[in-house]
């Protein structure tokens, strides 16, 4: 618990006048001397006593004073407890005889915040407060155990929060302080963050050392990376010791197979780091390896320069491993395990059992892996690994369909239009269920105008409706054999979807043509907002458009992704109470339009695309795993969610960024061909 009101008068009492003469001290956890460059240990929940105490030598032969281990909260958080406490104890217990401190990582990743506690998420309001249960189980289990600091969360989504998101992270903060006196923070990346205006500030305030991860390149330092700048890393530091509060870089590195370019990048970094403030940095890339495990510190007790680059000597003499420690494997390949769902995996014949997501380098030779899942469901999967690859493997489990949201649906198979409450349509446009194109099935809608007039055109199905909010999604594909262009003038502009409340527009969304390019549009409350990625014809895409009456926003999602958003003033803020699909207020269009439609739903959550037709590493979907597969992952390489290059096709693993491991997934099937 936090000390007492008394308790800490007391202690202000005595203190108060000691800071009015050293200016320069900061709250947050205890001081050190100098900046720390240190790492953070991650797979470490099979790692054996002998390999703890010769990892911790490592350290101490370096002098580095503290480091930082990773609970992999990322999927444990749904059971409400972690399996890597015990392990993570050792660990600081092994430490701390050296006089090392231990700071804690309760690991979240991007998606976990995506697919699981933004405002839009199926299940947020559970989902948070599971996570908050897990928090307070954590913390509570390193009671007596001397743990420096504690990081709850990481990495929470690269977006604008919602004042209920920032509410959350304001609440796991206040949890993790009803059952711990240690310090709290919150791990932001740099480019989104309470300094930037994506959080509240409040985040920052209530945390009791302020924390950021960037992969920005003080080699290179008029470049963003990943949305964060030189200025936006300033202005935190400033922001922090403003606040008497430590800053501490807590994931920062270069995923580079090339040595020197890491030890430059380290030594570069960590240098300008020092010379402006940073209290700590912690490199997450430490040691890649040929096998494509790009950020394990502990393997084989023999780092790579990159990681001696830290604390600027150099190479300290070889540390003999105990008598007791097994030879290191001279060949070693990795496994990349993921699941549908958190399991423990059994590993034999090592006996180590993992947790998914997990990569774990392996002597090469032939494993059997056994998963169990929560509902005592088990699935087996057996490899050969080879040296200096990667063994990746997905167990999905069977699991219960949720309870639906759906309020409408409807794939245009039944040949009719009954399901719907009318038409709206102009002169001479038309609406007809075809055979000509289809998503899934053999029909969809096909919306057609015939360009011969300047006033507004329709052509467009209504659903009558009573909710405060409500998502609707379908695919479309626009018929690009009547012309080399969809839209032909700057300004044409033609919305697929619409929610009214019958008198005006709530909000809508479509495409308009600027500036030579067709972009994708959102509209309410008579604010416009364009994205610049082009839209081409003959391709379905996924759009879904989500109004919501009680916060006044409205949400354009192309493909799984967000691609805009706009918030209205309270006069705008109307229950919708139709629906509109198909060519609707098709305006200064003066040739003819063709729109196909298919897979329309209405929900009161978020939708999204479809499940894959075929395996994931069929990115293109085409049935056959090939070159444009590869390439489609190669165009979005290293992209996520808000990079303008971001394909979620590409993303295979649905880690939420295009990357080595996507790749590995195609080549390693190519040629399949499926049915």
């Amino acid at each position: 618990m936090k000390k007492s009101a008394s308790k800490l008068a007391i202690l202000m009492f005595i203190i108060l006048p000691i800071l009015s003469m050293q200016t320069n001290l900061v709250r947050g956890p205890p001081g050190l001397n100098g900046m720390v460059a240190s790492t953070e240990l991650i797979n470490f929940y099979s790692m054996t006593t002998n390999e703890v105490t010769t990892f911790v030598r490592l350290l101490q032969t370096q002098e580095i004073p503290l480091f930082i281990v990773r609970l992999n909260a990322f999927s444990e958080w749904q059971s409400g407890s972690s399996s890597g406490v015990a392990k993570a104890k050792l660990i600081i217990e092994t430490a701390n005889t050296q006089g090392i401190e231990v700071a804690v990582d309760l690991h979240t990743w991007y998606t976990t915040w995506d697919n699981s506690f933004r405002d839009s998420a199926s299940g947020s309001a559970t989902n948070r407060a599971k996570y908050i249960t897990y928090v307070r189980n954590v913390l509570t289990a390193f009671a007596g155990s001397n743990v420096y600091a504690f990081m709850v969360m990481n990495e929470p989504q690269a977006r604008k929060a919602s004042s209920s998101e920032n509410q959350f992270i304001l609440d796991v903060i206040a949890a993790a302080n009803q059952v711990t006196n240690k310090p709290i923070s919150v791990r932001f990346m740099a480019g989104y963050s309470p300094t930037t205006g994506y959080y509240s500030a409040a985040i920052d305030q209530a945390s009791d050392f302020i924390c950021r991860n960037t992969y920005w390149d003080a080699r290179n330092p008029g470049r963003a990376v990943y949305g964060s700048t030189e200025q936006m890393l300033l202005t935190a530091v400033d922001s922090a010791h403003e606040q008497s509060k430590r800053f501490w870089i807590t994931e920062f590195g270069k995923s580079k197979s090339n040595l020197e370019e890491q030890r430059s990048y380290v030594e570069a970094f960590v240098s300008w780091a020092d010379s402006t403030g940073v209290d700590a940095v912690y490199c997450w890339v430490s040691q890649p390896d040929v096998s494509g495990e790009t950020y394990n510190l502990f393997n084989g007790y023999t780092p790579y320069p990159a990681f001696y680059e830290l604390t600027g000597d150099e190479l300290p003499p070889d540390i003999e491993p105990p008598p007791d420690l097994p030879p290191e494997p001279e060949k070693n390949g990795t496994l990349h395990i993921t699941s549908n769902v958190g399991c423990d995996v059994d590993i034999s014949p090592l006996d180590v059992t993992m947790t998914t997501p997990f990569d774990l380098v392996v002597p090469i030779g032939d494993y059997t892996l056994t998963a169990a899942s929560a509902s005592d469901q088990t699935l087996t999967w057996s490899c050969t690994v080879t040296e200096n690859r990667v063994s990746s493997h997905n167990f999905e489990f069977p699991t219960p369909p949720p309870e639906s949201d759906l309020l409408f649906e409807d794939n245009f198979e039944s040949g009719n239009l009954d399901l719907w409450t009318g038409t709206g349509k102009t002169s001479g446009e038309t609406i007809a269920i075809t055979n000509d194109e289809a998503r899934q099935g053999t029909h969809s809608i096909r919306f057609t105008k015939t360009g011969t007039s300047r006033n507004p055109e329709n052509a467009y199905l209504y659903k009558s409706i009573s909710t405060q909010e409500a998502y609707a999604n379908g695919y479309f594909q626009i018929d690009g054999s009547t012309g080399s262009q969809i839209l032909t003038d700057t300004g044409d502009t033609v919305y697929f979807i619409r929610f009214s409340d019958g008198h005006q527009a709530l909000a809508r969304a479509g495409i308009k043509r600027e500036a030579g390019i067709v972009k994708w549009l959102l509209c309410a409350g008579g604010i416009y907002k364009t994205a610049p990625t082009a839209v081409s014809a003959n391709r379905w895409y996924n759009i879904e458009l989500h109004w919501n009456a009680v916060e006044g926003t409205a949400e354009m999602f192309v493909n799984g992704a967000r691609i805009l958003q706009i918030s209205v003033s309270s006069e705008y803020r109307i229950n919708p109470r139709f629906v509109d699909v198909g060519i609707i207020s098709a305006t200064k269009v003066q040739n003819q339009l063709t729109v196909y439609c298919d897979c329309f739903k209405l929900s009161t959550t978020y939708i999204g695309p479809e499940s894959h037709a075929f395996p994931s590493w069929d990115a293109n979907q085409d049935g056959t795993v090939g070159i444009s597969d590869v390439t489609m992952v190669n165009s979005a390489y290293w992209s996520t969610p808000e990079s303008q290059l971001w394909n979620p096709q590409g993303d295979v693993n649905s880690d939420g960024i295009v990357d080595l491991y996507d790749l590995i997934n195609v080549v390693s099937h190519f040629g399949e061909k499926y049915t």
